[in-house]
C-alpha cells in the first residue's frame, strides 16, 4: 500500500502561515486542484484542523474503515445527478505540529467524464471531518488515471533505508527487488508495482482487498530507453503482459512485463551512476498520465 509524504520542512513552513484550516499539499498529486483517479490512494495534508490525532495511526486490517482517530472524509460529485457525501475509506491519519495527514482511497466509482465539457474535469470536492464536524473542503479534479510507480520511499508500502536511494518497486519472479546488485536479464519476467491506474473491469469497492487480479479498465503502454541521456538510445514501446490490481492489497496495482534489452554497448557501470542510481533502462508507464523509473538490465 502507499501514499507519498511531502517534505516535512515544506509542510511545517506552510502550516505556520495558515491559522485557518487549509489544504497545503497532497501526496504525489500536485495541487491545485488535486488530481485524483478512481481507486487512487492519496494523502491530503491540511493545516489548522482541530483534532486530537496521534503522530500516526493506520487501519489495522482490510477492508479500510470510514473513520479513523476521529477523522472521516466524504466526496461530493457535482455531476448530473449529483452524488453527495459519499464516504471515503481511510488508510491512515497522522499529525505533525499543526499539520494533519489523511491517506484515503478514492472510490472506484468516481465519475471522470464531465457533463460540462470533455475538456473539463467533473466538478467535485473532498471534505475532511474532525469528530463529525466539517473542517476543510477542497476542490478535486477527477481524472481517469494518475500513474505513480511505487518506490521504497512511499509511506505504508515499505520501510525506507537511511542513506539509500528511493528505488522503484520492480521485482523478479521470486519477489526480490531489481537493483544494480541484483539486475534483471533481458527477456526476464518482471513485476512493477504502481498506484493510480484507475478503474478496473470488473469493478470493486474501494477499501476492499483485491481477491483476484482484476485488470485495469484501460491498459497502460510501456516504453523503454537509455536512462542516461548521453548514451545512444532508441525508444521502444511494448505492451505489458498484465496490468491490474495486486491480490490482497487495496489500491495497489501490478504491471507484469518482460525486461527490455539494455542500451548497447552494455557497460555494467551504467547501472549505478550519479545520473541514474537505479539502472541503465528508463521505463515509462503511460496512460493519460505517466511516470518513469529506471531499472538495471543486463544482456
Amino acid at each position: 500500500m502507499l501514499a507519498l509524504r511531502l517534505a516535512i520542512a515544506t509542510v511545517l513552513a506552510s502550516a505556520a502561515a495558515s491559522a485557518q484550516p487549509a489544504v497545503i499539499g497532497s501526496g504525489y498529486a500536485p495541487p491545485f486542484p488535486i488530481k485524483v483517479a478512481p481507486g487512487q490512494l492519496v494523502t491530503i495534508f491540511a493545516a489548522g484542523v482541530d483534532a486530537a490525532v496521534p503522530s500516526r495511526v493506520a487501519a489495522p486490517s482490510l477492508p479500510l474503515p470510514y473513520s479513523l482517530a476521529g477523522i472521516s472524509v466524504t466526496i461530493d460529485e457535482l455531476s448530473d445527478p449529483p452524488l453527495l457525501k459519499e464516504a471515503v475509506p481511510i488508510l491512515a491519519v497522522g499529525k505533525t505540529g499543526d499539520v494533519i495527514a489523511v491517506t484515503v482511497q478514492i472510490p472506484f466509482g468516481l465519475r471522470t467524464a464531465s457533463f460540462i465539457s470533455p475538456l473539463v474535469p467533473p466538478p467535485a470536492t473532498l471534505t475532511i471531518y474532525a469528530n463529525g464536524v466539517a473542517s476543510v473542503t477542497i476542490v478535486i479534479a477527477p481524472t481517469s488515471d494518475q500513474v505513480h510507480i511505487a518506490t521504497t520511499c512511499d509511506a505504508n508500502l515499505t520501510t525506507s533505508v537511511t542513506g539509500a536511494p528511493c528505488r522503484p518497486v520492480i521485482a523478479h519472479a521470486d519477489g526480490s527487488l531489481v537493483t544494480p546488485d541484483t539486475p534483471a536479464h533481458a527477456g526476464e519476467f518482471l513485476v512493477l508495482y504502481a498506484f493510480g491506474l484507475g478503474a478496473t473491469s470488473p469493478g470493486m469497492a474501494a477499501g476492499d482487498a483485491a481477491k483476484t487480479a482484476q485488470p485495469a479498465a484501460i491498459t497502460p503502454s510501456l516504453s523503454s530507453e537509455a536512462a542516461i541521456a548521453i548514451l545512444p538510445s532508441e525508444r521502444r514501446s511494448f505492451a505489458p503482459a498484465f496490468a491490474g490490481l495486486a491480490v490482497g492489497f487495496s489500491g495497489l496495482y501490478q504491471i507484469n512485463f518482460f525486461a527490455p534489452a539494455p542500451p548497447a554497448p552494455f557497460a555494467p557501470g551504467d547501472c549505478n551512476t550519479f545520473n541514474s542510481p537505479n539502472g541503465n533502462v528508463a521505463l515509462t508507464v503511460r496512460a493519460s498520465s505517466s511516470d518513469t523509473a529506471s531499472l538495471c538490465v543486463v544482456p
